[in-house]
């Protein structure tokens, strides 16, 4: 997911997966309780894959999600041969 908003500090990336953390001068948080990020990175930890982001200041954010997964044989028989 990528959002134009106001972008984060690369000397503050790190605090994004902190519990109850929040990044921003207080002007400009949305409210919340800082466990969004926190709970995504656990979710997608729990089932083998990991998020990461990237951020430029004043271009904004692109947060990318991995996990594995298992194309089953027939699904992938029918996209190399389609």
């Amino acid at each position: 997911m990528h959002d134009t908003g106001i972008g984060i500090p690369a000397d503050r990336l790190g605090e994004l997966f902190v519990p109850f953390s929040q990044v921003g001068d207080a002007g400009q948080r949305q409210g919340g309780t800082g466990l969004g990020l926190t709970i995504t990175r656990e979710y997608c930890r729990m089932m083998g894959g990991e998020v990461s982001v990237t951020s430029e200041v004043g271009r904004g954010s692109c947060f990318c999600i991995r996990v594995p997964a298992d194309v089953p044989a027939a699904l992938a028989q029918t996209r190399s041969t389609g």
